[in-house]
């Protein structure tokens, strides 16, 4: 069952893959540019602060060897450090020629860690429902103490719970995510974002 499980995923990453390559570099850029939006906002709410320099990042899950680059950017200026990028995902052809690309299945423990910040953009609806904590818990547990997981879901992931597997996603269940994370104990924080909600669960033991 896994073995189907995950080449669906995998077809249905090869259609998004395909479509993003036929993205111009200027919406690329746009879309880099939410992004960075996107964090700074959240950033806003909580205390980023890592000492440690350069901050190791995981990025998991990539839909554009163009995106690899703008986030080692995006992170720079976000956290006016010098960062280390690791991007991982379930397949990687679409990411030839970029640099610490990592083919890894996020359901799985994440591996070369430690990193200080794992960060995820609309990754969860390519998930399983059942294995969606898994990646979660996998993104918290790799962290260093004080690091943070960053997971960004976009307002279709959670709204229209069921509707999104005609398209080949899964929806996120908000409330069965809230309930794992209470049920674990982990320090987290919902955000409200322009396009839909930011998690951060922080590694730490002093209040968000």
């Amino acid at each position: 069952m896994l073995a189907i499980i995950t080449l669906n995923i995998k077809m249905t990453l090869n259609t998004y893959h395909q479509s993003y390559a036929l993205i111009s570099d200027t919406e690329i850029e746009k879309r880099s540019q939410t992004k960075e939006a996107e964090l700074a906002i959240m950033f806003s709410r909580i205390n980023p602060l890592l000492t440690k320099i350069p901050i190791k990042i995981a990025v998991l899950g990539c839909a554009d060897a163009r995106m690899v680059k703008r986030n080692q950017m995006m992170f720079e200026r976000l956290f006016k450090h010098e960062v280390e990028i690791f991007t991982l995902d379930i397949k990687i052809e679409h990411l030839k020629g970029e640099q610490n690309i990592i083919q890894h299945d996020c359901i799985l423990p994440i591996p070369n860690g430690p990193y200080d910040v794992c960060y995820s953009h609309v990754l969860l609806k390519f998930i399983v429902p059942e294995k969606q904590f898994d990646v979660i818990l996998n993104s918290y547990q790799v962290l260093t103490d004080g690091g943070m997981a960053i997971h960004v879901l976009d307002g279709n992931d959670y709204e229209i719970m069921g509707e999104n597997e005609k398209e080949g996603f899964y929806s996120v269940d908000l409330a069965f995510l809230e309930n794992e994370l209470l049920k674990n104990k982990l320090k987290f924080k919902f955000i409200h974002l322009p396009y839909g909600l930011g998690l951060i669960v922080k590694k730490l033991t002093l209040p968000m």
